[in-house]
């Protein structure tokens, strides 16, 4: 038996489903707060975002990924900088400057 399934309930615990833009996946608190605010701050400045679920992604572009810094979740990229964490509006501010 895999061990999600023996570890019952508890292989979840801290995770949310999260309805949006990763519909069919469970998300840390984090992770969330982190997309939600991305997108909103992109929608105010009328900017557009990409979530990109690494789970779905070949182990070369995990390799990829990884050389660029963007494996510790949750991570916003912009050009060649790189934020993890939550971010604050002033912390997407200065990834675009």
């Amino acid at each position: 038996m895999h061990a999600c399934a023996q570890a019952g309930s508890s292989a979840f615990s801290g995770l949310k489903h999260y309805p949006g833009s990763m519909d069919n996946r469970y998300l840390s608190d984090e992770e969330r707060k982190a997309i939600i605010a991305v997108e909103d701050f992109c929608n105010k400045h009328n900017l557009e975002s990409e979530t990109i679920d690494v789970a779905t992604m070949g182990f070369l572009t995990k390799i990829k990924l990884k050389a660029k810094g963007l494996m510790n979740f949750p991570s916003i990229a912009f050009k060649e900088k790189v934020f993890h964490g939550v971010p604050t509006e002033e912390a997407l501010q200065e990834l675009l400057e």
